[in-house]
């Protein structure tokens, strides 16, 4: 009932609340049969769309579509699905046939996932990351994800300071960097040469929040990295 209340959420007003509701009941009831000692599965997704060429997506869950329209380098609400292995197909807004990818993913319970369509040096990929969404109040932490495909490992440093993470390959996530709320201007660099790869550039870090940073091809022969955070 929560996949269905998402997808009517702006199409459908009458039929989004009716299908919330209905996911409130039975949520309540799964929390009840918790007090008794019954476990909850319950996993997290939500979706990011990097590929370079598609405009945007909509992602189909077993059959049925979940996420309409998600626009290039923009990432999707989390959705909550119980424990199990489901099929994923992505396709270009509007259409339902000859699929750009399909894979079935593993949802385990009580983890939170982002779900990444990416392209790669032999045309695309889907795949998943876990997330970790504990963070102590008024603090902010940090990992970084690289897609780029061509790229060898990347470092990045702060400006004046240290690498914070080092060596950093295609589709392999760092771990959480947990930090103060801050205004702080990032270098990335090739790990091997030490070469800069992209112009300095300042993020302010908020209280309260978890932030992926995504390095992104640009499209120009997988050069000139573009930087996104979700």
């Amino acid at each position: 009932y929560d996949l269905r209340s998402q997808y009517y959420k702006y199409t459908n007003p009458d039929l989004y609340i009716k299908y919330y509701y209905r996911h409130l009941h039975y949520m309540d009831q799964l929390l009840h049969q918790g007090a008794g000692n019954e476990r909850t599965t319950l996993g997290k997704i939500r979706f990011f769309h990097a590929l370079p060429s598609v405009k945007s997506i909509d992602l189909y869950i077993n059959g049925t579509r979940i996420f309409k329209n998600v626009p290039s380098k923009s990432v999707s609400h989390y959705l909550s699905l119980p424990e199990g292995k489901y099929e994923f197909d992505l396709y270009p807004s509007g259409q339902s046939h000859s699929a750009l990818l399909s894979r079935k993913v593993d949802i385990k319970e009580g983890t939170p996932y982002t779900i990444i369509a990416a392209a790669n040096q032999n045309g695309y990929s889907l795949f998943s990351i876990e997330d970790n969404l504990t963070l102590p109040t008024r603090e902010t932490k940090l990992n970084c994800l690289n897609l780029n495909p061509d790229s060898a490992g990347i470092d990045i440093a702060v400006t004046g300071g240290d690498t914070i993470f080092s060596n950093l390959a295609y589709k392999k996530p760092s771990s959480y960097l947990g930090l103060t709320p801050m205004t702080v201007e990032f270098l990335l660099k090739c790990s091997r040469s030490k070469q800069m790869i992209l112009d300095p550039f300042s993020v302010t870090l908020h209280p309260d929040q978890i932030y992926t940073m995504l390095i992104l091809s640009s499209g120009n022969e997988h050069k000139d990295p573009e930087i996104v955070f979700i």
